[in-house]
C-alpha cells in the first residue's frame, strides 16, 4: 500500500537516479581502459624489429609499428570489458612482466629503457586511481542525496499522524513495518543507478559486488535520513542535502584524511561513504597489488604460495600485436601444483604493488603523509596477519618482492561478490544504529506529543 501510494513520486525517482547514473557513467566512460589500454605505453618499440631467436615461439622478423601498438589495445580493450561477462573478473596481465622482457626478442638496444618500462604500471596505477578518485567520490555524492532524500518523508512527513495514533500500537513494529516496506526501493535504487554507470565506467570488478557496496550505503543512508527527518523535522530538505555533502568529504580520499587531522578522521568513521569508498576501492585495487586474487600454488609442504599475473609468453604476444585477441582467462589454477608458474600464473605480483601501499596506507616509498587510511583493521577475522596492510580483497599483507604464502579465501572465483570486511561491518553497523537512534527517538523525544 505504501508503495501504491507512491508510485507516481517512485517513478520520478527512479528517473532522475537513471539519469544520474547515465551522466556520471559519461563523465567517466572507461576510466580503467582509456589507462590500462593506452596504445602510447608501446611507444619503446616503435620502429624496433621484432625476432625469435630460440625459434619456440611464433614471432617471426617485423618492425615494430603504430598499428602493432593499436592491435595490442584493442585486444586490452576487448579483453577487459567486451569478451568478458558482467558478472566476472578479467584475467590480469601485468604490462611490467609483458614489456620489460621483450628486449631479447628485439633487434636494437633498448636496455637504456627497461626501467622505463618496469615502471609503466605504476604509472598506469596512479592514472587510474585519479580517475577513480572523482568517478567514485561523486558517484557516492549521488548516492548520498539519493539515499538521504528518499527517506526524509518516510517518518518525517506524518509526523501529527504518529503523535494521534502510536498510543494504540508498537513503536518497533511501526519502525519495523515502514523499512521492510521500503526495503524494496532499497535494492531497486542502487540497481537502477549501476544500470547504466555500471557498463559505462567498464571497472575490473563484478557487477554484483558494485551492486552488493551500493546497497549497503543505500541502507546506510537511509537510515541516516530518517534520523535527520526526526530531529530536523522542519528543514529536513536542506539538512539532507548538507549531510550528504558532509559524509562525502569524509570519504578519506579527497581531501586525504591523513591531511585531516586525527580528529577528522576519527569523526569519518561515521561516515557511510567514507566506507563505501573504502569497499570500492577493495574492488578496484586489488589486480594492482596482487594481480590475479583468485590464483595460487601449493607448495611441496603444502603451503599456499603467492598469487600474481597471469603469464603471456612470446607465442600470445607476437599473434596479440599482428591482430590476436588476449586470452580471457589464464591457462587455469595452480591448485595443488608445486611450482609458482606452473600453468599460467607468473608468480609475480604487479610493480605497482608499493605504489598500492603508499596510496592505501602510507610508507612503503616515502610518501607516508599522503595516504587514504584504508587499511586493514582487526574487524578483518579472514587474514588476522592483515592487519595494518591495504585494504584490498583478498587482503595480502606481503610489500613488493617478499615472498609470503597466504591462502585466498574459501571458495573466491573470478565472480566473487566479496570485498573488504571492515566496510561491510561498518555499512551494516552504521545502517543499524542510525534505526536504532530512530527508535529512541520515537520513543522519548515525543512522548509528550503522544499522550
Amino acid at each position: 500500500m505504501q508503495l501504491e501510494r507512491a508510485s507516481a513520486t517512485v517513478m520520478r525517482d527512479i528517473f532522475i537516479i537513471v539519469v544520474a547514473g547515465l551522466l556520471l557513467g559519461f563523465l567517466f566512460e572507461g576510466t580503467l581502459e582509456g589507462v590500462r589500454c593506452d596504445a602510447a605505453a608501446l611507444n619503446p618499440l616503435l620502429g624496433k624489429t621484432l625476432f625469435d631467436p630460440t625459434g619456440a615461439h611464433n614471432i617471426s622478423n617485423f618492425t615494430f609499428a603504430e598499428q602493432n601498438a593499436q592491435n595490442w589495445a584493442l585486444a586490452c580493450k576487448n579483453q577487459l570489458w567486451s569478451d568478458r561477462s558482467w558478472f566476472e573478473r578479467p584475467a590480469w596481465f601485468c604490462s611490467s612482466d609483458v614489456l620489460p622482457s621483450l628486449p631479447p626478442y628485439i633487434q636494437g638496444d633498448l636496455l637504456d629503457r627497461i626501467d622505463e618500462l618496469k615502471n609503466i604500471e605504476p604509472s598506469m596505477f596512479d592514472g587510474v586511481r585519479l580517475g577513480y578518485m572523482q568517478a567514485l567520490t561523486l558517484c557516492l555524492l549521488a548516492m548520498a542525496i539519493i539515499s538521504i532524500q528518499v527517506s526524509l518523508n518516510l517518518f518525517g512527513a506524518e509526523r501529527p499522524v504518529f503523535w494521534r495514533e502510536s498510543r494504540h500500537f508498537s513503536i518497533i513494529a511501526y519502525l519495523l513495518g515502514k523499512n521492510l516496506a521500503f526495503l524494496p526501493l532499497t535494492l531497486a535504487y542502487p540497481f537502477f543507478f549501476l544500470l547504466f554507470f555500471y557498463q559505462l565506467l567498464r571497472p575490473y570488478a563484478p557487477f554484483q559486488a558494485f551492486y552488493a557496496v551500493f546497497v549497503l550505503v543505500e541502507w546506510a543512508g537511509e537510515g541516516i535520513g530518517q534520523l535527520i527527518s526526526l530531529q530536523l523535522n522542519s528543514a529536513r530538505q536542506l539538512a539532507g542535502g548538507i549531510a550528504a555533502l558532509i559524509f562525502t568529504v569524509l570519504t578519506g580520499s579527497f581531501p586525504l584524511l591523513s591531511g585531516m587531522g586525527v580528529t577528522f578522521e576519527v569523526i569519518s568513521y561515521a561516515s557511510f561513504c567514507r566506507w563505501g569508498m573504502q569497499a570500492l576501492l577493495s574492488l578496484e585495487f586489488t589486480p594492482w597489488y596482487v594481480g590475479n586474487a583468485e590464483s595460487y600454488a601449493v607448495n611441496a609442504e603444502g603451503h599456499t604460495a603467492l598469487r600474481g599475473c597471469c603469464t603471456l609468453d612470446y607465442h600470445s604476444l607476437g599473434g596479440i600485436f599482428q591482430g590476436q585477441p588476449l586470452p580471457s582467462r589464464c591457462a587455469s589454477s595452480c591448485v595443488n601444483e608445486t611450482a609458482l608458474s606452473c600453468t599460467g600464473f607468473n608468480g609475480h605480483m604487479p610493480t605497482s604493488n608499493d605504489t598500492v601501499w603508499d596510496v592505501l596506507v602510507g610508507g612503503a616509498n616515502g610518501r607516508a603523509n599522503t595516504p587514504y587510511g584504508y587499511g586493514v583493521s582487526g574487524l578483518d577475522w579472514g587474514c588476522p596477519d592483515c592487519f595494518g596492510s591495504p585494504d584490498v580483497f583478498p587482503p595480502h599483507p606481503t610489500p613488493h618482492g617478499v615472498m609470503r604464502p597466504v591462502a585466498p579465501p574459501a571458495g573466491y572465483t573470478p565472480a566473487d561478490m566479496r570485498f573488504s570486511q571492515t566496510a561491510l561491518v561498518m555499512l551494516v553497523l552504521i545502517g543499524v544504529v542510525s534505526r536504532m537512534l530512530v527508535y529512541v527517538t520515537l520513543r522519548l523525544a515525543d512522548r509528550d506529543k503522544r499522550r
